[in-house]
């Protein structure tokens, strides 16, 4: 399909290419020295209909924000599909650009990346590019980006290191407009020094996307996040993958797979990615080794923090002699064979609240007409109420505390929604990846020892607080300051980084629960995919009702798939393969 755009490249921008410096084949690369900065804008749905949608621009922006956070930038990403500051409208655009520049200083390399439709315009007798956001009129300059202005600003900024690439089309689709590949003006503009432009194709082409592509890119950025995750470098065999080595990758690749991908199409309209330049130093993207995965993540759908915990081996369960064991916890070998993100924290009610608002979810809470369990305050009792739902669990919460009163049904909606938002196969964590990531290499009743009163440091759970208002609730002596949830990480992470593993809320796992699948588990990444006599999913951590017992890392709970109650949420996560 073509991104089928007016000219995104301009005489005001095409025109530069006959005044603009090219770094020489086999010039240094710099070494590497200051911040690493990306600003990555993509819309795949437009508001207005004269601009058709595309289906891959927004998935190319998140997979390379994945890539250059691995890389060490810091990244800034705006969707068509995100909400608020984070929509990619031309306020928030052009907000972002300048928001991106402070600070900006002379050793630091700037990346500006755009996926979507584009459009030229007479501007005082002047042709001038310019790049659509979600909220563009096509046929009104005023509605859309500036790129020469955001030319300008890179230039402005002093010194360093920009770059811009842009995957969109750089012919007009309509030829009654009198402007099909109207780059051919006589306005020259330079290229600020240290300054490089790499386009999507040549003038007067169309830049496409396929789903033939890695399950679905644009073919430019495709060949860019493979040339960046590795490709590149081993063209070169030296190690980094740098701007010179990059270029001639995603060119070649581009040649090479467009006569597959677009048989049907004439040699003239085959896709030529075209760069420009005006380099100082050669900018390293991806130093050697930094393709390893990131020690943490950000979720672009909603904020989500998470944290990379490392394959590994631990005892699962409880020795024998340890204080308020039961059972179902018999001492086990695990091993953790591949690495996996676990949110830092439970998922907000803020965070839930995005879901809903994006999908129109209805909770089971919500829908059977029986409502959840919430805390009747009178009695100090958990009661089933349609009035209880995660919107009111029967106490005061913000949306920075986790959300409750969410089945495993719910929990699993969520994860699935998140999968499409992010592209990730977002889960719920087995049993035994929430047990290791929570003991994070200890083999204590807790991750941060054996004595429940140090519990108030490091979670919320049933404490004098809560012994204050009710009394007749069993709590360890202590005060962590909250009678229900407390917002998430107001506690001492365990050694992986983790938040509220001991208390706040109970958190679902995938697996189905069995008191006797310990006995009989794989060695390897257990998890119990077979449904027995009854119905239960695994909870686990305890919650802020919780007596320290049940808090404890071995600790094993339950509850039906459509269950909710106040003091039930949950965490996400994803397996790297």
């Amino acid at each position: 399909m073509s991104r089928f755009t007016a000219s995104l490249l301009t005489a005001a921008l095409a025109a530069t290419l006959a005044a603009v410096v090219v770094l020489p084949s086999g010039a240094q690369p710099a070494k590497p020295a200051g911040k690493k900065i990306a600003l990555l804008v993509g819309v795949n749905e437009y508001s207005n209909r004269r601009l058709p949608n595309l289906q891959y621009a927004e998935r190319d922006m998140t997979d390379l924000a994945e890539v250059l956070r691995n890389a060490g930038f810091e990244v800034r990403l705006l969707l068509g599909s995100s909400k608020g500051n984070d929509e990619a409208t031309r306020p928030n655009i052009d907000r972002a650009v300048d928001d991106v520049l402070k600070g900006v200083g002379k050793r630091d390399t700037v990346l500006f990346a755009l996926s979507g439709h584009g459009q030229q315009f007479a501007v005082k007798d002047k042709e001038e590019p310019f790049f659509c956001g979600k909220d563009a009129a096509p046929t009104d300059p005023a509605t859309l980006v500036s790129l020469s202005a955001v030319l300008r600003k890179l230039d402005d900024k002093g010194g360093g290191t920009n770059l811009l690439l842009v995957d969109a089309c750089r012919t007009d689709p309509d030829p009654n407009k009198g402007t099909r590949g109207g780059i051919d003006g006589s306005r020259v503009e330079s290229l600020g020094e240290g300054t490089a432009v790499f386009f999507a194709c040549s003038k007067r082409q169309k830049a496409r996307e396929t789903d033939k592509a890695g399950g679905g890119h644009g073919v430019f950025f495709y060949h860019v996040l493979e040339g960046l995750k590795g490709a590149a470098e081993a063209t070169n065999g030296k190690g980094d993958v740098t701007w010179e080595r990059l270029v001639p990758y995603v060119k070649s690749r581009v040649q090479d797979d467009f006569p597959t991908w677009f048989p049907n199409l004439d040699d003239d309209e085959r896709q030529r990615p075209h760069a420009i330049g005006n380099l100082v130093e050669d900018p390293i993207l991806v130093s050697k080794g930094s393709s390893a995965p990131a020690k943490t993540y950000v979720s672009t759908a909603t904020g989500m923090k998470f944290v990379l915990i490392p394959r590994g081996k631990f005892k699962m369960g409880s020795p024998k002699e340890e204080k308020d064991r039961f059972d179902n916890e018999e001492l086990h070998d695990v091993e953790i064979t591949k690495p996996f993100y676990l949110g830092t924290y439970a998922v907000t009610r803020g965070q839930f609240r995005k879901f809903v608002d994006d999908s129109g979810y209805k909770t089971d809470a919500e829908t059977d007409g029986k409502g959840g369990y919430g805390v009747d305050q009178d009695s100090g009792t958990f009661k089933q109420d349609p009035k209880y739902t995660w919107r009111d669990p029967g106490f005061e919460q913000s949306d920075e505390h986790p959300v409750v009163n969410v089945s495993w049904n719910d929990a699993k909606a969520f994860c699935e929604w998140l999968s499409r938002k992010d592209r990730k196969k977002w889960g719920l964590p087995t049993e035994s990846q929430w047990e290791y990531a929570c003991r994070a290499g200890s083999q204590t009743r807790f991750h941060f020892g054996d004595d429940e009163e140090d519990l108030a440091k490091f979670g919320n759970v049933a404490d004098a607080s809560l012994k204050k208002q009710f009394p007749q609730f069993s709590a360890i002596k202590a005060d962590d300051g909250y009678v229900f949830t407390a917002p998430v990480g107001k506690f001492k992470a365990n050694a992986f980084g983790l938040c509220d593993m001991h208390g706040n809320v109970w958190q679902w796992c995938e697996d189905y629960y069995d008191a006797k699948y310990y006995a009989n588990s794989p060695i390897k990444d257990p998890c119990n995919d077979k449904k027995p006599n009854e119905e239960r999913r695994v909870l686990r951590g305890g919650s802020w009702g919780s007596g320290a017992w049940v808090c404890r890392a071995a600790a094993r709970s339950r509850g039906a798939p459509a269950d909710r109650i106040g003091n039930v949420g949950f965490r996400v996560c994803v397996r790297l393969d």
